[in-house]
């Protein structure tokens, strides 16, 4: 690992004092609703809106800040060298965005009874709604900046003297942005009831972009659903059973189309400035043409039951889902010839079943006194049925769970395995395959990595839920809401390596980063392997640097035989490994909130209709695995220590004239 700093002087208050970030917006938005109305059972509306936000951003550094001394090579106040990429000043970044929408729509809605008694009821929609959101976006970086001297930029600064800086003047070019989303939908919905017991439902929708492939038949994003529902509370026979409210059985079958908006039927390019070497414009290939990509289709099926017993003190509710996923989206690894390595095919197939229960009871109910306890509970089954191409996915996608593993559930991430720390220098040691790696020749991605890396579960819960509890006593409320989460794994924040393998850059211990506590408990000695599993500090004039700051698989070419690259370096394999997996269950108190209402003949003498005190505290605490260490349990993944859910509190008061 490498500890190596430039060491210009830092101290955290005098970052604070000459550095910011600042952020002006505003926001219009206009609605407007036409409503007409044929006859008691046929109606029209019309509706549209319009949204404009425009956000302006500014962060700054100032030239006394650790930021700036390094990019000026030298301390403040000292004269700056000539390979210095910030010779005077600070430096002021500023992105302007600017986001404009509208939506339009028309819709005929009706709900006409018919028949004897009227026991028949029919109702639904029909309309067509039109949107489109133009973003923009602006950001350019700036040296030379001193805020403090009337928001001055310096402009005689002799490039001569700073060839580095001039260099760096002629890369930097502002940032621009301009996305243009337009869509066409049309949708239909369709109920037909009988006498309150037979119900039937029929929804559709269409959706026209910009953005989908010119295929004729794959245009429009096609989604659908039937339903129906029976309620056995309206036979005769159960209207004599005093204990059962209603009891309603459902089912449904559903299909939705999707596709991916990365995706185009065209190839999509870069136009460059003008090319000094050329002398003309030129263009570079920003995304590959797929016009043969066809819609994800995902068949959905739901069975489920409603009910209410002992004059709605409990009510059940309990849905099971199957979810089929054919021509899902792989990438597919072909030559570099083409000028990419993989490609996006229609080939996956996943099956996705999962079942929920929702409970509320309320033990008490009267006048003055309501309590009541509610409790969700859902469980996910999910498994990919396809083997994907070889070359499909990089080592990052298995160690970050992005990859697609036969078998395997969505979210399954691999871990190296780490076998200890070495007793003569405190380095990781890991079962890397080195030892017979002839296994590993000729082998693709996807086979070389299923074998040396360890699957140690998934970010996906498999089962997760609620508990929420109110109690009001007359005017006086109090609430509280829980959720837990069971069957997930997650990581540890980094220590030592980094994402992109580059443990030279990410990996120093530098003043202005947050470092682990861990790190006091790290090898110091032979002998602290049996009592640590955190590595030694080995900085670069370490006799064992070199020995960990690469990895034999990095050359494909390892003593004349062929195999993959493993990992970069044995810091991002610590990082990576198995030993700094832990569970993700949780138990979170989510709020907590005390309420009142005030008494109406305290408040009709003011005019007022209604006041609310309201008192709510967020994120209270988390009940998780030991070893996170106050790390949130859904977070993971990062190389550096990002900063946990914090508990908030707030004070409201509500006023209805």
């Amino acid at each position: 690992m490498v500890t190596y700093s430039e060491g210009y002087d830092f101290n955290i208050m005098n970052e604070l004092d000459n550095s910011g970030v600042s952020q002006d917006g505003t926001s219009i938005t206009m609605n407007v609703n036409f409503r007409f109305k044929f006859n008691d059972w046929l109606s029209a509306n019309a509706i549209a809106s319009y949204t404009s936000q425009n956000t302006t951003i500014e962060d700054y550094w100032g030239d006394r800040t650790n930021h700036i001394a390094e990019l000026r090579g030298s301390e403040y106040g000292d004269v700056a060298p000539s390979t210095s990429t910030c010779p005077q000043g600070g430096q002021l970044t500023t992105q302007n965005t600017r986001q404009k929408s509208w939506t339009t729509r028309l819709q005929l809605d009706w709900n006409k009874y018919f028949g004897d008694e009227e026991k028949h009821n029919f109702n639904g929609s029909i309309g067509y709604e039109v949107s489109s959101t133009r973003y923009k976006q602006n950001q350019y970086t700036a040296r030379g900046y001193y805020p403090d001297r009337g928001l001055s930029f310096v402009s005689n600064i002799n490039l001569d003297d700073y060839p580095d800086y001039g260099d760096w003047l002629s890369s930097n070019v502002p940032v621009l942005t301009d996305n243009l989303s337009n869509v066409l939908s049309a949708y239909a919905s369709f109920t037909y009831s009988w006498n309150q017991l037979v119900y039937f439902n029929l929804n559709g929708r269409i959706d026209g972009s910009n953005e989908f492939g010119h295929q004729s038949n794959d245009k429009l994003l096609p989604i659908w659903s039937v339903s129906g529902s029976f309620n056995f509370s309206q036979l005769k026979f159960m209207q004599d059973v005093d204990w059962i409210d209603y009891l309603t059985v459902k089912a449904s079958y559903g299909f939705q189309g999707n596709m991916l908006s990365s995706q185009s039927p065209v190839l999509t390019i870069t136009k460059n400035p003008l090319s000094s070497y050329y002398n003309e414009f030129t263009s570079s290939a920003n995304g590959n043409p797929n016009p043969n990509l066809r819609w994800e289709k995902t068949h959905s099926y739901n069975i489920g039951l409603e009910a209410s017993f002992f004059n709605n003190r409990v009510q059940l509710q309990g849905d099971v889902y199957f979810k089929r996923t054919k021509d899902a989206f792989m990438n597919m690894g072909i030559s570099t010839v083409n000028g990419y390595s993989s490609y996006v095919v229609n080939g996956g197939q996943i099956s996705n079943d999962d079942f929920n229960i929702d409970i509320t009871v309320s033990p008490i109910m009267n006048k003055d006194w309501r309590w009541s306890i509610s409790t969700s509970f859902s469980r996910t089954l999910n498994e990919i049925t396809t083997t994907p191409d070889g070359e499909s996915y990089l080592l990052s996608d298995f160690l970050n769970g992005t990859a697609i593993v036969k078998g395997e559930s969505f979210g399954t991430f691999y871990s190296y395995r780490f076998l200890g720390l070495s007793p003569v220098d405190g380095g990781p040691m890991f079962d890397d395959w080195e030892d017979h790696y002839e296994d590993l020749v000729g082998l693709s991605q996807y086979d070389t990595y299923t074998r040396v890396l360890k699957a140690t579960g998934s970010r996906e819960p498999s089962m997760q839920g609620g508990l929420s509890t109110s109690l009001r006593w007359k005017n006086l409320r109090f609430s509280a809401f829980f959720s837990y989460s069971l069957g997930a794994k997650t990581r540890l924040f980094g220590m030592y390596g980094s994402e992109a393998g580059n443990a030279y850059s990410a990996a120093e211990i530098r003043p202005e980063n947050n470092m682990s506590r861990d790190y006091m408990d790290r090898w110091m000695n032979p002998g602290d392997e049996l009592t640590t599993n955190i590595p030694a500090l080995i900085g670069l004039n370490h006799p064992s640097y070199y020995k960990y700051s690469g990895h034999w698989s990095s050359s494909l070419d390892y003593y004349g035989y062929a195999v993959q690259v493993l990992a970069e370096n044995y810091w991002d394999m610590y990082d990576y490994s198995d030993l700094r997996v832990v569970s993700a269950n949780y138990l979170k108190c989510n709020s907590i909130s005390l309420s009142y209402v005030f008494p109406d003949q305290w408040m009709k003498p003011y005019g007022i209709s209604r006041l609310e005190l309201t008192a709510t505290g967020n994120n209270l605490f988390t009940i998780a695995d030991s070893e996170l260490k106050g790390q949130t349990p859904t977070q993971g993944g990062f190389t550096t220590i990002e900063l946990s859910d914090r508990p908030s509190f707030s004070l409201g008061l509500s006023v209805t004239f």
